[in-house]
């Protein structure tokens, strides 16, 4: 696939942006303006799915398993550049990550 450039950088820096304001606690107008994002169960989910432990997803990126769980928890999101890896480990996109598991 081939892809604009400054288009992936302007996509890159809008997500990282809106996880960002998610993570800071950004007071939204309504609850509708307010992003839906569901990082932590979606990368709990892959890995299950992948049937991977926090150890061998962390050695993969190069991250300490504690920071795994702790993006497993939400109680921190990874950065751009761990998305992209994570993204990229599972097979997946970086909205993949970000959005919710659409219900049946």
């Amino acid at each position: 696939m081939s892809y604009n450039i400054r288009m992936v950088k302007n996509y890159a820096e809008t997500t990282e942006n809106k996880v960002k304001d998610l993570i800071r606690g950004k007071e939204y107008a309504s609850e509708n303006d307010k992003p839906k994002f569901d990082l932590a169960a979606n990368l709990l989910q892959l890995r299950q799915n992948a049937r991977k432990s926090q150890i061998e997803v962390a050695a993969a990126l190069g991250v300490n398993q504690r920071n795994l769980t702790r993006w497993e928890c939400a109680e921190v999101a990874p950065n751009l550049r761990y998305l992209i890896a994570l993204a990229e480990f599972y097979g997946v996109t970086v909205d993949r990550l970000l959005t919710p598991a659409k219900k049946a």
